[in-house]
């Protein structure tokens, strides 16, 4: 990444829509034996409140500009810790993401909830020092991820493939920094 984005989840939602375009099989519930990828990104968020960690859904997440998101987002977390998310709030999310950055965590290992057969995990954004080709040193931003599959679905191919499409639309949403490789 190049400047430091802000704010951030907007743009990864941005980026797991278009990765779901690219790889349809990661936004897909698995019933029996059938995969039944989902034609809407259907995005679990994972927040967690005083009374334990809610799930609600932030509907057709795929089809929102940043600024809607930014907003459904708002409204989804103030309902959760306020305690007024119904029941029909937190079903049928067809990909699920956990954003555990916030709270300043690197690496998890998510789990995925059937029928879903993915959930990504973002980390902490964090400044590091690494050597360039020219054995330099130079800082990026780096974005820790970790995706779950679920491999009766998915085959470790496609959850990378998943990934490096996440990755390359993120890298896309995001600001560069001049002079900067």
């Amino acid at each position: 990444l190049g400047k430091r984005p802000r704010p951030l989840l907007p743009l990864v939602i941005v980026a797991l829509g278009r990765a779901c375009q690219a790889v349809p099989q990661a936004n897909a519930w698995l019933q029996g034996e059938t995969l039944t990828p989902q034609a809407r990104l259907q995005l679990g968020i994972a927040m967690d409140t005083e009374a334990g960690l809610v799930v609600p859904v932030l509907r057709e997440a795929d089809t929102l500009s940043l600024s809607e998101i930014s907003e459904h987002l708002e409204t989804l977390k103030q309902r959760a810790r306020a305690g007024q998310l119904r029941p029909e709030d937190s079903r049928g999310a067809t990909l699920s993401l956990s954003s555990y950055g916030g709270a300043g965590g690197w690496l998890a290992t998510p789990l995925v909830m059937p029928p879903q057969v993915a959930i990504l995990g973002v980390g902490q954004l964090r400044e590091r020092v690494y050597l360039s080709r020219k054995g330099k040193p130079r800082t990026a931003w780096v974005l820790p991820l970790s995706l779950s599959v679920d491999h009766r679905a998915l085959t470790g191919g496609e959850a990378i493939r998943f990934l490096q499409a996440f990755s390359h639309e993120l890298t896309t949403l995001t600001p560069k920094t001049k002079g900067r490789r």
